[in-house]
């Protein structure tokens, strides 16, 4: 199984930030829409964890978005 990069989690940190704040949510709510843990959801923002794909799917399900998007290069 392939590891996510430190340039990756960058990624999914920074975009799982973003839409989390445009949808003006805390990171308690997006904890509890995406069955996670408040702590999950501040190492996922700060690229602390190395997640795995289950994670972090859900988290971008509950935020309206797919994993593709979750994982691009913010712009």
């Amino acid at each position: 199984m392939a590891k996510l990069t430190n340039q990756d989690r960058i990624y999914i940190a920074r975009n799982i930030l973003h839409y989390r704040k445009s949808k003006g949510w805390t990171q308690e709510q997006l904890a509890f829409e995406s069955n996670s843990t408040n702590k999950c959801i501040s190492d996922l923002e700060l690229a602390k964890r190395n997640a795995t794909i289950d994670t972090v799917s859900k988290v971008a399900k509950a935020l309206g978005q797919n994993l593709s998007t979750i994982s691009k290069p913010v712009k």
